[in-house]
């Protein structure tokens, strides 16, 4: 029962770990809230410059979130100000090299060094003291380097370590030993979040946690193992320390239950990535399974038929204007004919066969229509549940993919009604991909943008839950034809490799696209029919290209009026400017709504 639970936390949080907003945010709380921990460490009743190198290292957007922990935490631990002068200093050194495109090893490990180093010459601290800092700033660097670049678990384990110090340095005992019980997967970890604890003030607890690891392969019942290891490991570390503290025993003890119910190995490829993708998957296809099922309510035929057999059969009589034969006419003709009766019943009887003929070929329709969409929806459900099925049999665990480029993306629009008709998205797929999308409605205003909302919608969820794009576009196209909302939407979806730098461009009834060159720019497909006008054949057009040399691609909606020959402007731009440029230049005057993405690489060394 408490496996069960704790599985089915940890799956959910999975879930959630795939929503970009969420991992932002995330990412923002870990950074910040990791810098303001460590803030707490301090040597001789001194701070040390772990916290501050954080925000210099930290790639991206995550520096500010670090560099914001670490001035909150500097400001609340500690009357003295340089760990305010260092966070500010390790900022705009981190700024630095990323605008020079410096981010390697040396220049961060030499800033590491000299900014407390210099903090303490100014400040005329005691020699040992800032020596000691710039130690300390040194080797945070370093660890943080080898963290963000290399993803060592040495360093992972280190930083750990220095994440509980800094707990028990807030005397938040309970929770670093939860923490530390929980981490301790394997011996290098046991013993680095042991002597963590061993300079917080809990002598043993290196001892301990090995012994609570080693117990965990003893030839003993696994419920032995899983409740029984963490509490012997416990009491063997206090016994060894001479230090009983019912909070330490506590911690050490439900963190080793939790890491035994729910196993975790970090930085190692297992399958806890492809379960949370197989369960995406199984979801998206039951939605699309609901979606089939709620069919719209069947028209009355019957009353159209009797309002097409007035107009055939009375059109030519003369005596039509107030014929009370006419007026009441009903489904008399096609039910009973001798029952019905008028000065020109024989040409009312022909028109009646004529149109019980069109009604039974038009009911024959629905009803294979009807067949084909509960055929879909059936198998849509078996395939859901299959999915199902194989997630739930699959370990926990994630992979990691190597990223070697980030991807800059800038869109802009013009609206033409109030509400925008186009939708863009950009977000990461499985492993290293990422996924730029951009589905223009029909028309203009807010049902165009409804109709492109849900087709971005529908593609997303196939696509981050590893659909490949031609069968999320397939799909798409699938549901279209069998809701009978054929050319409602087009689809223009670029796939990038963030391991290799190249492109694939997956088109749907949508505009060209340009790649821009340093020489030369190159268009890319054709305008195509629409998705959801027939199922028979596939109607996507693929392009196969490369961006990491510096090219730049440029995707837009049929708003955009380029032409058959498109001269970028002279120079370099960056996306935002050039979408900016472009737009302005190239909008075409008409009702619709214009929309562009540029789209380019950069290696993900310069960027940080």
């Amino acid at each position: 029962m408490v496996s069960g639970i704790l599985l089915k936390g940890k799956r959910r949080l999975d879930a959630l770990a795939m929503e970009p907003g969420l991992r932002w945010a995330g990412q923002g709380v870990l950074y910040g809230g990791g810098a303001l921990v460590i803030s707490a460490i301090g040597w001789q009743q001194c701070p040390v410059p772990a916290a501050a190198v954080l925000a210099a290292v930290s790639p991206g957007w995550k520096s500010l979130a670090a560099c914001l922990g670490a001035a909150l935490g500097y400001t609340l631990f500690w009357p003295s100000r340089e760990g305010i002068i260092w966070t500010a200093l390790s900022f705009l050194l981190g700024l630095a090299l990323r605008l020079g495109e410096k981010t390697d090893f040396f220049p961060l490990a030499a800033g590491s060094v000299m900014i407390p180093a210099l903090t303490g010459t100014l400040l005329r601290l005691p020699i040992l003291t800032w020596v000691i800092q710039s130690l300390w700033g040194g080797a945070a660097g370093a660890l943080f380097f080898l963290l963000h670049r290399t993803r060592e678990p040495l360093a992972y384990w280190s930083v750990g370590a220095l994440a509980i110090r800094g707990l028990m340095a807030l005397n938040a005992i309970p929770l670093a030993c939860f923490l530390a019980g929980a981490g301790c997967a394997c011996v290098p970890g046991a013993v680095l979040l042991g002597l963590a604890l061993e300079t917080g003030g809990i002598p043993g607890m290196t001892a301990g946690l090995c012994v609570a690891l080693l117990l965990k392969s003893a030839p003993v019942p696994a419920s032995w193992r899983r409740l029984g290891a963490p509490a012997v490991g416990a009491a063997v570390g206090m016994a060894l320390g001479h230090s009983w503290q019912f909070g330490v025993f506590l911690g050490i003890y439900l963190g080793g239950v939790a890491a035994a119910y729910l196993p975790w190995q970090p930085l190692q490829q297992s399958s806890g990535a492809a379960r949370v993708q197989l369960e995406q998957a199984a979801r998206a296809l039951g939605r699309m399974q609901r979606a089939l099922l709620e069919l719209p309510e069947e028209r009355d035929d019957h009353r159209d038929a009797v309002e097409k057999l007035r107009q055939d059969a009375c059109e030519e009589c003369p005596k039509a204007e107030g014929c009370r034969q006419r007026l009441e006419m009903d489904e008399t003709p096609f039910r009973d004919p001798l029952a019905f009766s008028c000065p020109r019943t024989g040409r009312v009887m022909r028109s009646a066969r004529r149109v019980r003929e069109q009604l039974r070929l038009v009911q024959m329709q629905h009803h294979r229509l009807n067949e084909y969409r509960m055929a879909l929806a059936q198998q849509y459900g078996m395939l859901s549940l299959y999915l199902q099925r194989v997630a739930d049999r699959l370990p926990l665990g994630g992979y990691l993919g190597r990223i070697r480029y980030r991807v800059a993306v800038s869109v802009r629009s013009r609206v033409k009604a109030k509400v925008d008709g186009d939708r863009c998205a950009a977000f990461p797929g499985l492993g290293p991909r990422f996924y730029i999308l951009l589905c223009d409605g029909m028309g203009t205003g807010a049902e165009a943008a409804v109709e492109a909302t849900r087709a971005v919608r529908l593609l997303r969820q196939m696509l981050t839950a590893g659909l490949p794009p031609r069968f999320a576009m397939g799909s798409l196209n699938s549901q279209l034809v069998l809701t009978g909302q054929s050319g409602c939407v087009t689809a223009d979806l670029a796939e990038v490799r963030l391991d290799t730098g190249q492109a694939s461009l997956y088109k749907w009834g949508a505009a060209p696209s340009w790649l821009l060159r340093r020489k030369e720019t190159v268009k890319l497909g054709d305008v195509t029919l629409p998705p959801g006008l027939t199922i028979s054949e596939s109607g996507e057009r693929v392009a196969r290209l490369s961006l990491c040399r510096g090219e730049t691609l440029v995707m837009a909606s049929d708003g955009v009026a380029f032409g058959e020959t498109f001269s970028p402007p002279e120079g370099i731009y960056p996306t935002g400017a050039l979408a900016e440029l472009l737009l302005k230049t190239y909008a075409a005057q008409g009702e619709d709504d214009a929309t562009l993405a540029v789209i380019r690489l950069e290696p993900l060394g310069k960027t940080g």
